[in-house]
């Protein structure tokens, strides 16, 4: 785990990076959140700070990869991760922080020079507005993928897949955002960038058509990727492993393709505007603050950001605020979900409980729900060295200390209650589902399997 923590660390801030390092390349006639004339844009004074801005970046990236080399010689896990989110977080600060600093430089840099744009009135272009959304992807599209989720659904429900449900409702629900992606990208409002309509027309054509494509992709390629997982519990392992191996490498060429499809949109557009020089800017400067948009005036919610490269929410609008909201609720709920568990595991003296009385056995641990089994349901009890080597965790943790949670084991359902610490794994084998449960103390796992065999005779 130690190494996979350090690889994610390393992709993201190489990602952050290259991401960020946009923003002193000249999109839109701006540069680092400032924008000015083709000339100025030229000037030594501005590209020497641009590169030295993309140059900082770069080794913040490398200081925050090299710190996370330190993973390797933690072993508890609940430090482990503490680290990890230090580390993910130090460097996302870090590098905002960075770009607050050159954004500020450039500005000085235009006021000195006298180097300010002048803002020019709005201008509504009426045939733009009619024809805006002629070159979208066709809404059709996402029917495809709505009918591999049904087809899908009803393969794993006739399949008597355990909690098939989750990944059914999961994979849904993302075509749900997909179709509602490509709405929102129908509604973005447009406006005349130059005083040329053909070039207004097919920029807003091209932009409309490459990012309706994006949103439609999240169907294409992601219920499907949700669905795999939940079928490969009902195929031989050749197949499983076929099926593990495709999921993988059509992410990571999704992901591949998304980058850099959008990078050639903005290249595109670049090209575009540089074929006139009437560039119109309308004082947009003073509402984009270091990446965020914020402007109570303009009735526009998503927007494109001044990259090229995604959607921007403006927080000036209270729905803006709330999104924004939700996200760092989001955030700090995976905080608390991934640490708090993994320090009840790690200094809890006792995290995975045994309980048995008359009638029942009840296994317990923190952030796992609590199996109650009856006597009579129970078929047969083992005592394990280790684990089967065939398990897919359904939800729940499986890392290289613990296994918790819903999990599929030789085929069956499973809810494990493992520390992979202990030599000794009570096997329970029910008709409906296993269950697998270790004390940290080997000896009380004895114990339990001893009592529980005694009872059961």
């Amino acid at each position: 785990m130690n190494y996979l923590f350090i690889g994610i660390l390393v992709l993201i801030n190489v990602i952050q990076a290259c991401t960020l390092r946009l923003s002193g390349t000249p999109h839109k006639q701006v540069i680092l959140e400032n924008t000015m004339t083709t000339e100025h844009l030229q000037a030594p004074q501005v590209q020497a700070l641009a590169q030295e801005y993309k140059k900082r970046l770069l080794q913040i990236a490398a200081i925050f990869s090299l710190l996370s080399l330190g993973l390797l010689v933690i072993t508890y896990e609940s430090i482990l991760l503490t680290f990890f989110w230090i580390l993910l977080f130090g460097s996302m600060i870090a590098m905002f922080f960075c770009k607050v600093h050159y954004v500020r430089t450039m500005q000085e840099l235009l006021v000195k020079n006298d180097w300010l744009m002048p803002v020019k009135p709005i201008l509504v272009d009426t045939q733009l507005i009619l024809t805006k959304n002629q070159k979208m992807v066709s809404a059709w599209w996402l029917v495809p993928p709505l009918i591999i989720w049904g087809l899908g659904s009803i393969y794993s429900v006739m399949s008597h897949v355990d909690e098939a449900w989750l990944m059914i409702s999961l994979s849904g629900l993302l075509w749900l955002f997909s179709l509602g992606s490509w709405f929102v990208v129908g509604k973005l409002p447009v406006r005349a960038l130059t005083d040329d309509q053909t070039i207004n027309q097919q920029y807003n054509d091209l932009t409309k058509h490459h990012w309706s494509l994006m949103m439609v992709s999240i169907s294409w390629i992601l219920v499907p990727l949700l669905l795999i997982p939940m079928i490969s519990l009902t195929v031989s392992s050749f197949w499983e492993l076929i099926l593990f191996s495709y999921f993988f490498l059509l992410l990571i060429s999704w992901t591949i393709f998304s980058f850099w499809y959008l990078y050639s949109l903005r290249k595109k557009q670049d090209q575009l505007l540089a074929q006139v020089p009437s560039y119109r800017y309308l004082g947009d400067d003073q509402y984009w603050r270091f990446g965020v948009y914020y402007n109570p005036h303009d009735p526009r919610l998503f927007l494109p950001d001044r990259m090229g490269m995604n959607m921007g929410i403006n927080l000036g609008r209270p729905l803006g605020k709330v999104l924004m909201g939700l996200t760092g609720v989001i955030i700090s709920v995976a905080f608390v979900v991934t640490l708090v568990p993994a320090y009840l595991y790690d200094f809890t003296a006792d995290p995975f409980q045994y309980e048995q009385n008359t009638t029942r056995v009840e296994l317990r641990a923190p952030f796992v729900t609590t199996s109650d089994i009856p006597l009579e349901t129970i078929e047969k009890v083992e005592l394990l060295t280790k684990l089967p080597e065939k398990r897919i965790k359904v939800y729940g943790s499986a890392t290289d200390n613990y296994a918790t949670g819903k999990f599929t084991v030789n085929g069956k359902a499973a809810t494990l209650y493992v520390d992979h610490h202990s030599k000794q794994i009570l096997h329970i084998v029910t008709p409906e589902r296993d269950y697998y449960y270790t004390n940290k103390e080997p000896q009380k796992t004895m114990i339990a399997y001893q009592q529980l065999q005694n009872k059961i005779q």
